[in-house]
Parts: C-alpha cells; sequence; structure tokens
C-alpha cells in the first residue's frame, strides 16, 4: 500500500488532535491549511573587491650595435688523396675438370639345354561299366550289368630345362679424366695513394657588435576595484510549517508545462520562462495574491524518494520566485509524492502507458 500524505484539508478545531496527528495548533475553525516546504531566504548584498591588484609595467631600451669588418677562414687547408688501383696480367691456369673412372661392363649369364620327365597322369585301375547283357532274365536291370575290371598305365612327359654354365661377370674399361683451364689475374704493381695539398679559403665578413646591452624603464599602475552584487542566505529553508490556504475550489490547480531531468529539481532556462509567464505576471499584477505550488510523481519508485523530489521541485519554482524579489509569505511550495494521481495508475497491476504516467508526473499551481 502506498503512504498518503494529506497536505490540504479541513480543520474541525480539535486542538488535542491535532497536536498528538503533528496538525498544526491553534488552527481556527472553518479554516484550511496547507504543510509546505518552507523556501530558502536570501539577500542581495553589494561588495567591493579587488579584480587587479597593483603591478608594475616595463619598458624595453633597445641595444646599440656597431657594425665591423673581419677576415675569417671559410674553408681549412686539406689534403686530396688520389687511389691509382693495381695493375694486372692474365695468366691461365689447367686443372682437372673431371677425374678418370673405370667403366664396368657386363658380361651375360650362360646357360645349357637340357630335359626332365615328370609323371603327368599316374596309373589306375578297377571296375569300369560296359553296358548290360543282351539275353539276360533278371528281374530288375541291374543284374545284367556288364562290369570289366581295367588297367590304365601311368602316363609321363618330357620338360625341356636349363643348367647354369656360368654367372654374370663384369669387365672393367677406363676412362680418361677431363682437363679445362681458368684465367686468373697476377698482380703486377700494387695500388697506391697520391696526397694532394689543398690550401685554406679565406673570406671578408661584416659583422654588428653589441656595444650598450638592453635596459628596461619601470612604470607602476594603481590597484583596480569592482563592485559585486551577490545573493547571501539569510535564512536556511527545507523545514515544513503549516500555511492558511482558501477551503474553496480545493480541486486541481492549473498544470505548470515545465520539465525537469530526471530526478532532479533544477530549473530548465525554458522552465523559468514558463513561470515568469504563469506565475511571477500575476503576482506582478496582483500584489496581493498567493501563489501554491504543487509537484507530484508517478507511483514507480520509492515512496519517500518520490516524496522528497516532487517537495524538491516545487520549492525549486518557490526560490526562483523569491530570487525575482516575490515575498516568501505570498508563496506555498507542496510536494505530494505520488499521493494524488490523476488516473488509475497507481501501481503495477494497473499496466499504464508511458503517456498515461507522464500525466501523473505533473507540477500545479494555484493562485489566490
Amino acid at each position: 500500500m502506498k503512504k498518503v500524505l494529506l497536505s490540504v484539508f479541513a480543520l474541525s478545531g480539535i486542538a488535542a488532535f491535532a497536536q498528538v496527528d503533528g496538525l498544526p495548533a491553534n488552527a481556527e475553525a472553518g479554516k484550511c491549511y496547507a504543510k509546505c516546504v518552507t523556501p530558502e531566504v536570501w539577500e542581495d548584498q553589494s561588495e567591493t573587491i579587488m579584480t587587479k591588484p597593483a603591478y608594475t609595467t616595463l619598458d624595453i631600451v633597445p641595444a646599440q650595435y656597431e657594425t665591423r669588418t673581419e677576415t675569417v677562414e671559410v674553408k681549412p687547408a686539406s689534403k686530396k688523396y688520389i687511389y691509382v688501383p693495381a695493375e694486372y696480367r692474365e695468366e691461365a691456369v689447367s686443372y682437372v675438370k673431371k677425374e678418370g673412372y673405370n667403366k664396368l661392363e657386363i658380361v651375360p649369364e650362360q646357360f645349357a639345354p637340357a630335359s626332365q620327365t615328370l609323371e603327368v597322369r599316374s596309373a589306375t585301375e578297377g571296375w569300369e561299366f560296359k553296358g548290360y547283357k543282351a539275353d539276360c532274365t533278371g528281374a530288375s536291370k541291374e543284374d545284367c550289368r556288364v562290369m570289366c575290371y581295367t588297367k590304365t598305365p601311368a602316363l609321363y612327359k618330357d620338360v625341356p630345362t636349363q643348367t647354369k654354365v656360368k654367372d654374370q661377370t663384369t669387365i672393367s674399361n677406363p676412362v680418361p679424366e677431363q682437363m679445362t683451364s681458368y684465367t686468373r689475374l697476377v698482380e703486377v704493381s700494387p695500388a697506391r695513394t697520391d696526397v694532394i695539398e689543398i690550401p685554406a679559403e679565406y673570406k671578408e665578413i661584416t659583422k654588428t657588435v653589441l656595444t650598450k646591452d638592453e635596459t628596461s624603464i619601470s612604470t607602476s599602475h594603481d590597484a583596480q576595484y569592482t563592485t559585486v552584487s551577490k545573493r547571501v542566505l539569510v535564512q536556511k529553508g527545507g523545514t515544513t510549517e503549516w500555511k492558511e490556504v482558501p477551503c474553496e475550489g480545493q480541486v486541481a490547480g492549473e498544470i505548470l508545462p515545465i520539465y525537469y531531468d530526471t530526478a532532479s529539481a533544477a530549473l530548465r532556462p525554458k522552465s523559468k520562462q514558463v513561470i515568469d509567464e504563469y506565475i511571477y505576471s500575476k503576482l506582478i499584477a496582483d500584489p496581493n495574491a498567493t501563489a501554491e505550488i504543487s509537484s507530484h510523481t508517478d507511483y514507480r519508485g520509492d515512496d519517500s524518494m518520490n516524496q522528497d523530489l516532487s517537495e524538491r521541485r516545487a520549492k525549486s519554482v518557490v526560490e526562483y520566485l523569491i530570487s525575482k524579489g516575490i515575498s516568501k509569505d505570498r508563496l506555498v511550495a507542496i510536494g505530494y509524492g505520488e499521493t494524488k494521481p490523476v488516473n488509475g495508475c497507481t501501481s503495477v497491476s494497473a499496466r499504464c502507458s508511458a503517456s498515461q504516467l507522464e500525466k501523473n508526473r505533473r507540477t500545479e499551481f494555484r493562485i489566490y
């Protein structure tokens, strides 16, 4: 449940109940009061300060010079070294380009013809069926078979073969070495260096010589002062007090179209222009009028933080009007936090849109 702060109410004149509940003491029957945050009270003062201390300036007296001529060496004496290369003659030198070797020749192996007899089918013997007897009167055809006992001799075959007469051998044939030559240079006379003497070079120059150095002359200047207007905090605000407000028309005030940065109560320059147009101009036009500033938040965030933020935002409007010369007795700042929504957006369960929540984040004012 949200904690509701009752800021504006009608009193029935029960003083004892008022003291227990923190309500204003000595309240009069039939009158209404608002609990508001007292603004800070500032005072404009003037103070003369030194903007620039006394100081001394210096003026430079230029240095004095004279022109002199002088002969100087621009290039010292030196030596030039000329290199004379060595002289050579060509000489041919013979050498073995490829050494000789013994080339081997293979003599083929030799074979002699021969043969070998092999038994390609073994000898066999056994009964052999030759047919049926023609005049046989047996009860079964099998009783009339003619069987002969025969022998088949073995079968042999001559297979041609070879016998080795001699294995392969080699014959060595000498291959001669290959000769060639190369050309080399033989030094006839060694290299040398010839030295040539080069004399120094001179030139006349003109230079400016300092005869008297720079000096300075000092000039004194008085200090400078200016008068500055400043605002001095005379009475610290931030406490709460009860102020009498009209009982009639306790309805929502007029919306003040000003906006704040997130979690901030500082007024933007554009907001100050809006306050001048909506409130300041009316208070100047009617010196007896009183302005009530009330600020509200939506339900999001901590209750106490929302209450504090709404009080600070209402207070920032009041302090701005005081800085413009409006008496603090003509101003009432009230922070309602999240207790007075203009719609049903009081919790997450309401599922309100961003535009619906924005309507609850407002600052209102009433002139009476």
